[in-house]
């Protein structure tokens, strides 16, 4: 782990720029996943909840593990397993709320990382499955043939984005509210004991409140705590065929700070897409040539 040596009293700005300096080592450690190779190496800051707004890394080996680390001590803060044949990847959610892994089949595992008061990482929970890529006709093993190959976070945490050998893109919910469900205010009533009533089975969680227009709105949201799975808010077909017409997939995926467009790469290939429609933007054959 690099991090920025402290520059020298008494230099100027301009040497600065001239002379950037060196990235100073913070730490290091060997054969983290034993022979294991890493896959991939994402951070972000522990800001949900009680957080402590420290940089939290997660290591993602080629086998079946996925560790967290502290990211200026080093120090392990938990450990994962996919139980699969092997990992393809994991990322964690901008917030640092959750962890999620793709691994060599159709689903996606999901894990809450749960901070103490303190904000240290208390413990990693197992919440919930992205379950809904589904193989097509081919001559390849229905894992195989339906696999997620890649998958990022929204920037609010609140959706991930997954792609698959299945030819589809999805988006889905995982922590965000769903559509809302507007009553008018002679409604209010009823909605109060169907919230009460809800609330006291433990069912779901709702909320109400009221707008300017006086129009009651309920949300729900997804109720992993109950082993609710989340639900698949788009799906797209990849824009991508081989010459006999078959659907590719992509190799990787990336959202823009906004949200709003996702950059995809098969290859030599990085395309560019509206998240809302699922309409190609801009295509380049030969990125890197």
């Amino acid at each position: 782990m690099y991090g920025e040596e402290n520059p020298k009293k008494g230099s100027t700005d301009s040497n600065q720029q001239s002379k950037l300096p060196l990235p100073q080592v913070k730490w290091e450690h060997h054969k983290i996943h034993d022979k294991q190779a890493i896959l991939t190496l994402t951070g972000a800051t522990a800001s949900y909840g009680t957080g402590d707004g420290s940089t939290i890394i997660a290591s993602c080996s080629e086998g079946t593990d996925i560790l967290l680390w502290h990211g200026r001590t080093g120090k392990v803060l938990g450990h994962v397993d996919t139980n699969q044949l092997k990992n393809t990847m994991a990322t964690i959610s901008p917030n640092g709320r959750f962890l999620a892994a793709a691994a060599f089949t159709a689903d996606v595992k999901i894990w809450e990382i749960v901070y103490a008061k303190d904000g240290s990482v208390k413990e990693v929970l197992n919440v919930m499955q992205l379950k809904g890529h589904k193989a097509c006709n081919s001559t390849h093993s229905p894992k195989d043939n339906s696999a997620v190959t890649w998958l990022c976070f929204s920037p609010n945490s609140e959706q991930i984005i997954t792609t698959s050998k299945d030819g589809s893109i999805r988006v889905w919910n995982i922590n965000g509210l769903s559509a809302p469900l507007c009553l008018s205010r002679t409604y209010f009533t009823h909605v109060h004991i169907l919230v009460l009533t809800m609330r006291k089975s433990m069912l779901t969680k709702w909320s109400y409140y009221f707008d300017p227009a006086d129009c009651c709105k309920c949300f729900v949201e997804v109720r992993y705590h109950l082993s609710e799975d989340p639900k698949t808010l788009k799906v797209f077909p990849i824009p991508l065929h081989d010459s006999s017409g078959s659907a590719l997939h992509y190799d990787r995926l990336s959202l823009s700070p906004d949200g709003k467009i996702l950059a995809a790469t098969r290859g030599p290939t990085l395309q560019w897409l509206c998240l809302e429609t699922g309409k190609v933007l801009d295509t380049a054959e030969k990125a890197h040539d």
